[in-house]
């Protein structure tokens, strides 16, 4: 024990001389970031991160041969897929390109020093009783003038598109929760968007003026979601406490100096509200990109939500957990009756905030717009569905919805005859279609977006199936078949074997 310490002492300092602390950051970017970080000591953030990911480095060894070999058989049931060249990535694929990631908590977070101490603590006896004094809340809540309220600037030097992406991901929190965003220079408390190296942000409010980066890279509303995601207040789905529940690591195939980005948090700073692991929450990292030869290292132990990771499309669960976590649900102690998983509107009671796939003041609906409503039969039937128009590119996603509705009792086959136009994608996070198979509307649904999906049958849990197109560049098509058949079919995937999930209707 004595002699690893020594060793682990040792590698953590030579990883902290001079010459190699900022990696390939240049002068201007060190500097750039040093200010980011606001009232965070960077040598204490430095020196904290250095000691996580030498941890990391050993974890390995730490695993068992049963874990390994569950690896070993799920990796066996997903299907190899011919990922597109499409240049950009997810959020740790840009910070790793930027050189930024090793400077920053599992890869985009900016710590307080309190959060350090809490998260990162070093071996001192004040750190380890900070530690457990302060665990029940390491993210502050947002609140300004006695409302739940986010105020936000924009820098001069945000490039556009950034600046259409951050507003884009501001709209989308602001009308799903009771979260108010509003616009000033001169708050005392308030985010600065700005265009860093790469993507990253502070985890809850700090106090005074916090920063959050869309760099180059990170011009999309997926990255400006995810990281506003953060400055409210979340930490990645990926490393949830019980993540081992729902999802097979193997660290191993993690390259040495990036497995601090998948150790877990604890039950005492990462509260998730009894909801389920959303395999597509936008918090959610991918499970290949960060190895340097395509391998995956994070499998799903419901296969069949593989591609789901790496979305940047927010889930409903992260929106009810969003919901839940400022307390908007408890304003609307009577109004609407909500439908098929949907939640009180807290900015108007009435209506329901509504899983993808429904729409109307109680979820009771398809949405209006592109799309059909279905009714199954015995006999196989057969739809082209699709979403975009040819050579239009956008900000946010657009979406065609399709809802199938088959006999009580019953439940649903959906085939995949042919994928057109897709980019085949970890998270499908250009475009994609969603089958919302299991009983659970809120949970997002099966997705694919490559032209290996061709073949794919989907068996539903139960008689209704939403199936969502959606897009942000040009238009793509897909043609399936459906059909009603018995209960007795197995089902692709149930809320049994998901844990936390439940029958939304």
């Amino acid at each position: 024990m004595r002699l690893t310490s020594f060793l682990l002492f040792f590698v953590v300092k030579a990883f902290a001389l001079p010459g190699n602390r900022w990696g390939k950051l240049t002068a201007a970017q060190v500097e750039e970031f040093k200010e980011s970080l606001g009232r965070t000591d960077a040598d204490k953030f430095h020196d904290a991160l250095l000691r996580a990911r030498e941890t990391a480095r050993f974890a390995s060894s730490a695993q068992s041969d049963v874990q390994i070999k569950e690896f070993n058989e799920a990796v066996k049931v997903i299907s190899t897929k011919t990922l597109s060249k499409k240049s950009g990535g997810g959020v740790s694929k840009v910070n790793i390109n930027s050189g930024i990631a090793e400077q920053l908590y599992k890869g985009d977070m900016i710590l307080t020093n309190e959060q350090i101490d809490i998260l990162l603590p070093s071996d001192d006896s004040n750190a380890t009783g900070r530690k457990k004094r302060q665990a029940q809340a390491p993210a502050l809540l947002w609140e300004n003038d006695g409302t739940t309220k986010v105020y936000y600037e924009f820098a001069p030097s945000l490039t556009p598109a950034a600046k259409a992406a951050a507003q884009a991901g501001i709209n989308f929190w602001h009308k799903s929760t009771c979260i108010d965003f509003v616009q000033s220079t001169t708050a005392t408390n308030r985010i600065k968007f700005f265009r860093g190296s790469g993507c990253f942000s502070n985890v809850g409010m700090t106090g005074g003026v916090q920063t959050l980066s869309l760099g180059d890279g990170c011009e999309t509303i997926g990255h400006s979601t995810h990281e506003i995601g953060h400055a409210l207040g979340f930490w990645h789905t990926q490393s949830r406490w019980d993540r081992d529940t729902y999802l097979n690591v193997y660290f191993a195939k993690i390259p040495a100096e990036w497995r601090d980005q998948f150790t877990k948090e604890t039950k005492t700073t990462n509260a998730n509200y009894g909801m389920p692991h959303d395999y597509g929450s936008v918090m959610h990292y991918d499970g290949n990109e960060l190895s340097p030869n395509g391998q995956t290292y994070m499998v799903t132990k419901a296969t069949s939500y593989q591609d789901n990771m790496g979305s940047y499309i927010v889930g409903f669960y992260d929106v009810a957990m969003m919901n839940t976590h400022y307390k908007c649900t408890a304003k609307c102690t009577t109004g609407a009756t909500c439908l098929n998983g949907g939640i009180r509107n807290s900015r108007a009671c009435n209506t329901c905030l509504c899983p993808a796939g429904w729409s109307g003041a109680t979820c009771n609906t398809r949405p209006t717009g592109c799309g059909s409503s279905l009714t199954a039969k015995a006999a196989v039937q057969s739809i082209t569905i699709g979403a975009g128009t040819a050579g239009v590119n956008l900000v946010d996603f657009t979406t065609c919805n399709y809802l199938i509705t088959g006999p009580v009792g019953k439940k649903l086959e959906i085939v995949i005859a042919t994928m057109n136009g897709y980019e085949c994608l970890n998270g499908c996070f250009d475009n994609g279609i969603e089958i919302k198979s299991i009983a659970d509307h809120r949970y997002t649904g099966i997705r694919k977006c490559c032209s290996e999906d061709a073949g794919t049958k989907i068996v539903s849990q139960k008689h209704i199936v939403p199936i969502i197109a959606f897009t942000r560049f040009n238009r793509q098509t897909a043609r399936i078949t459906y059909r009603w058949v018995e209960s007795t079919v197995a089902s692709t995937a149930t809320t049994a074997q998901i844990p936390a999930t439940k029958p939304s209707y």
